[in-house]
């Protein structure tokens, strides 16, 4: 990604790439795009970009299994959102973040602890599955 982002070692980073692109860098490498903090105002998909994600993943949009809510959304939120109804939503801490970690959580469904089985709880596949995600109240929320 060195070629698309300007300081690599910054926790924080625009990359002169679309997200319609980076879905195929990110399989060239067997990874999966979630988009982390869709809510997010003034800097996200949802929050600055567009009021529908199809639009910028056109036909790629069902190769996204999931998004991530971030701080500025919740389950209740996002399900009001039509497109959202075949995806997960994930809470997550940023790794940026160390004194942060597991702030926000997931509670899944899964028989192991393996990328495979993370993969199938994200895609709601043979009975695993994202039971519960754990998070701040967007209400409390740093406001940019």
């Amino acid at each position: 990604m060195s070629s698309h982002i300007k300081n690599m070692t910054l926790s924080s980073q625009r990359a002169d790439i679309s997200a319609y692109e980076l879905i195929d860098i990110v399989e060239k490498y067997n990874g999966v795009l979630i988009p982390a903090h869709c809510f997010t105002p003034h800097k996200s998909f949802y929050g600055n970009c567009t009021d529908r994600l199809e639009k910028i993943f056109k036909e790629k949009y069902f190769k996204v299994p999931a998004i991530e809510l971030g701080l500025s959304s919740d389950t209740y939120l996002a399900d009001q959102i039509s497109e959202l109804e075949t995806k997960s939503f994930l809470t997550n801490s940023d790794a940026h973040s160390l004194p942060k970690i597991a702030r926000e959580y997931n509670k899944m469904q899964v028989e192991d602890i393996s990328f495979k089985e993370l993969m199938m709880a994200i895609k709601n596949e043979n009975g695993r599955k994202i039971l519960t995600n754990y998070g701040l109240d967007p209400k409390l929320r740093k406001v940019p």
